[in-house]
């Protein structure tokens, strides 16, 4: 499914916006591969914005985060990078 279609319904802001084809979606770095949408969330033991950098070399076509200050760290990558207050 394109990027577009998933996220057309939400409030949200994007930088690096390339309308990519996404196969998976996953929180869980581990879990990654070729084609996923990585979801950097903000948990209670762990912040997945750690762990987008590993999501990224492993194959993830595009981040959601929620921290825009964190987004702009991985604008480098040129992969786009849906930004959302309510990312769950």
């Amino acid at each position: 499914m394109r990027l577009s279609k998933l996220i057309k319904n939400l409030d949200f802001e994007t930088l690096n916006f390339k309308d990519v084809e996404i196969s998976y979606l996953s929180e869980d770095s581990r879990d990654v591969k070729e084609g996923t949408l990585f979801f950097c969330i903000s948990g209670f033991q762990f912040d997945g914005h750690d762990f987008a950098e590993e999501a990224l070399k492993k194959g993830a076509v595009a981040l959601f985060v929620s921290d825009k200050r964190r987004a702009r760290e991985f604008k480098k990558h040129n992969v786009p990078i849906v930004i959302s207050k309510n990312i769950r």
